[in-house]
């Protein structure tokens, strides 16, 4: 496979996943200067603002009203 195929592959896995996140993500690995770090940014960039839950590891949506148990 040629590193222009494999550049395509990469972009398109990229573009999958943040399309579709029931995907769950994207492993991207190669040698040293072939772009992986540049093309990650490069889809943060064109990518819109989120808006998230500070401190929340399980992706917590923000519109969600946070409840409160009661339990004694």
């Amino acid at each position: 496979m040629t590193p222009q195929e494999r550049c395509h592959e990469q972009k398109l896995a990229i573009l999958i996943a943040a399309t579709d996140q029931s995907i769950g993500g994207v492993l991207v690995f190669g040698d040293r200067g072939t772009g992986k770090s540049t093309a990650i940014r490069a889809l943060a960039a064109l990518l819109p603002p989120m808006r998230v839950v500070e401190n929340c590891a399980y992706n917590c949506d923000p519109e969600a009203l946070p409840t409160v148990s009661s339990r004694r």
